[in-house]
């Protein structure tokens, strides 16, 4: 699971304009049925985002290339560039566009995804270096502060700081109006985001249920805990815990936009993070794979260039290690 992009989160620019896209195709598709425009023509139409859609040959190729896999578009491709393609929404598209049209329009979905969005750029900012309080209000200069191709407004944000602060997940210094806006992400927020991959529901559960938890250390940088709680695979008489260690990709997978790796390494590393998972999820993954599979996140989390990046090394240093012991 992706936490972010499930509840409609974006965390890169062409991530926006693929619920952009798909928005403004079902807008045309309703004002002039049964036609194809071209990606360029999208573009132009937009009344919004100018930076955003300037860029659209530089992320469009990426975005049809999605939208198709999906199942959402048709894509009429021609010799010249992104912008000169045509797009056809199919049924399954429309379902879809319906879909996050009902979302965007429910003030609960909105919030509840916001606060997700919310915390984990908190613990990005914690993670890169920003230990201290930072203005909350610079959040919505991000992608994560897109919500199915829209940005989240500003009484959205602030009503998801409080929200946070009154569960103990961040605390807020100063309200929007009142300095700025300024917060910080609590331990408690850094746990909910390294141990239950940022799914907040999920963690308060576990919080006020019986106390068992996974620990991997102080501050993502330690050992496994003695016990392990949750699902442990024994394969060739070696242990895997693949609860423990979807816990801790899904910390490191949260991390990959504050990384600095280029989009080559980041993509590699996000299909790796999901094998590993998918392995994990059908019963599949034996001590060797997940040792195999974990040097590799090991190293290609090494070639960050934000302070961000020895954390999650020793992260998945201590996963190898642990791994059949």
């Amino acid at each position: 699971m992706n936490t972010l992009r499930d509840q409609g989160i974006s965390t890169t620019d062409s991530e926006i304009l693929e619920h952009r896209v798909l928005f403004m195709l079902d807008e045309h598709e309703r004002n002039h049925p049964g036609t194809a425009p071209r990606l360029g023509e999208l573009a132009e139409a937009a009344t919004d985002e100018p930076t955003l859609w300037s860029s659209i040959d530089d992320h469009g190729a990426l975005v049809m290339s999605t939208l198709e896999t999906q199942g959402l578009v048709r894509v009429g491709r021609t010799m010249g560039p992104p912008s000169s393609h045509a797009l056809r929404l199919l049924p399954l598209g429309k379902t879809e566009a319906a879909r996050q049209k009902q979302q965007r329009e429910s003030v609960a979905a909105r919030r509840n995804a916001g606060r997700c969005a919310l915390l984990f750029w908190l613990y990005n900012e914690d993670a890169a270096g920003n230990t201290g309080p930072v203005e909350f209000t610079r959040f919505l200069e991000y992608p994560l502060s897109y919500f199915w191709g829209f940005k989240l407004d500003a009484s959205d944000v602030e009503h998801c700081v409080r929200w946070l602060s009154e569960k103990g997940l961040a605390t807020m210094v100063a309200a929007w109006g009142n300095g700025g806006g300024i917060a910080h992400i609590t331990v408690e927020g850094i746990d909910c985001i390294e141990q239950y991959s940022g799914e907040i529901g999920a963690y308060m559960k576990g919080r006020s249920g019986s106390g068992q938890s996974i620990s991997i250390g102080d501050n993502f940088t330690g050992q496994f805990g003695a016990a392990h709680q949750g699902s442990v695979q024994q394969t060739q008489n070696q242990k895997v815990d693949v609860e423990g260690i979807s816990k801790v990709l899904g910390g490191i997978r949260a991390g990959i936009p504050a990384l600095g790796l280029d989009a080559e390494d980041a993509a590699e590393l996000e299909g790796v993070i999901v094998d590993i998972e998918k392995r994990g999820g059908s019963g599949e993954l034996d001590a060797p794979t997940a040792k195999t599979r974990m040097e590799r996140v090991r190293e290609i989390v090494g070639r960050s260039t934000t302070a961000l990046g020895p954390t999650f090394v020793a992260a998945a240093e201590a996963l190898i290690t642990n791994i059949g012991a």
